[in-house]
């Protein structure tokens, strides 16, 4: 069995991760801001994209922020 050196894995990890990496990466945010309101969202999501806050009368509509 050929032996590998722990140096060259690292590297090649390193390759791997970066090949696929995103130079133009999206700034993300976590709530949505509505015309009167905002509200946290469940996770993160992209800055700008339509979204909702629930409430006891039905969904508000705003963006992500």
């Amino acid at each position: 069995m050929r032996k590998i050196r722990p140096g060259l894995i690292a590297a090649a990890t390193i390759a791997a991760l970066t090949v696929g990496a995103d130079s133009t990466a999206q700034p993300m945010g976590n709530r949505c801001f509505t015309p009167q309101f905002w509200c946290w969202l469940p996770s993160y999501a992209p800055m700008g994209v339509s979204c909702f806050c629930g409430t006891p009368y039905g969904p508000v509509w705003g963006r992500v922020g």
